[in-house]
C-alpha cells in the first residue's frame, strides 16, 4: 500500500517520478519508513538495500507527498528535526504542470556534526535550517535559485522541540515563519509568475545528503494545516 492517510488528508509515500530519483541514488523512497502513530507522522531513515533493475540503492527514507494540489494559503506543519550525521529534513511544495517552480518552506542540514547548530552570523542565524526556491527557463531545465538562505536565530533547538513551520502564498509574496516567526518573504516576480501558474504539490521527508549518515534518524511531525485565503 502506497497511500496513507495523515491530518484528514491523503499522501503518496513517493515521488510522483517513481521510487527513486533519477539524478539522486542516494536514497530510495520506502514505504516502511513512514509510520502514523497516534496522530503522530513518523519519517525515518534505514538501511534497507533495493535492486531498482540495475540502480542499486542502500537507503531506504521516509517521504509523503501529497495527493491533493494546493494553490494560495497557509501551509503549516508542527514538527521535531531528526538527529544525526548528514541528514536532510524538509518541508517543500513544487508544481503540478512543471518543475521548478520549488519553494522550499525549509530544509535541514546536520553535516558531519549530527546537530542542527551553523552559527551563521552573517545572516544573525543559529541553526543550519534553510529557506529556498527554485524558478526560471524549463526548455533548457536550467534555474535561479534565490537562496538557501539561513537567518534564523530561534532559541530552541530545532531537533529537541516541536516547533512550528510555516509558509503564506500570496499573488504578491510568499512569506516563512518559523515557529511564528518572519523569516523570509519572497517577492520575485519572475518566481511569482512561474509558481502562480499552477497549483502544487506538498512534500514532508526525511532525507540524506552523504552515504555517511548515521542511523537512529527520526522525524516526527504532528500535523499538516492548509487554509486557503
Amino acid at each position: 500500500m502506497e497511500n496513507i492517510t495523515w491530518s484528514g488528508r491523503e499522501w503518496l509515500t513517493r515521488e510522483t517520478w517513481g521510487l527513486y530519483h533519477p539524478n539522486n541514488k542516494l536514497f530510495w523512497y520506502d514505504r516502511n519508513a513512514v509510520e502514523v502513530k497516534a496522530g503522530m507522522l513518523s519519517l525515518k531513515i534505514r538501511k534497507n538495500p533495493r535492486n531498482f533493475d540495475g540502480v542499486f540503492i542502500g537507503t531506504g527514507v521516509g517521504l509523503i507527498s501529497s495527493v491533493e494540489y494546493f494553490q494560495y494559503g497557509h501551509f503549516e506543519i508542527e514538527c521535531k528535526l531528526p538527529l544525526g550525521k548528514f541528514l536532510w529534513p524538509a518541508f517543500w511544495i513544487y508544481g503540478k504542470d512543471s518543475w521548478p517552480p520549488e519553494i522550499d518552506i525549509f530544509e535541514g542540514y546536520t553535516r558531519g556534526g549530527g546537530n542542527y547548530l551553523g552559527a551563521f552570523f552573517s545572516d544573525f542565524s543559529l541553526w543550519n535550517v534553510q529557506t529556498n526556491a527554485h524558478f526560471g527557463e524549463l526548455e533548457n531545465q536550467t534555474n535561479t535559485m534565490a537562496g538557501p538562505k539561513t537567518h534564523w536565530f530561534g532559541v530552541q533547538n530545532p531537533a529537541r522541540n516541536f516547533l512550528k513551520y510555516k509558509m503564506s502564498w500570496y499573488p504578491d509574496k510568499v512569506v516563512i515563519y518559523y515557529n511564528n516567526t518572519e523569516v523570509r518573504t519572497f517577492r520575485d516576480k519572475a518566481l511569482l509568475s512561474q509558481l502562480n501558474s499552477q497549483q502544487c504539490r506538498v512534500i514532508i521527508n526525511n532525507s540524506i545528503s552523504s552515504s555517511s549518515w548515521s542511523a537512529g534518524s527520526d522525524f516526527q511531525v504532528k500535523y499538516f494545516r492548509y487554509s486557503a485565503l
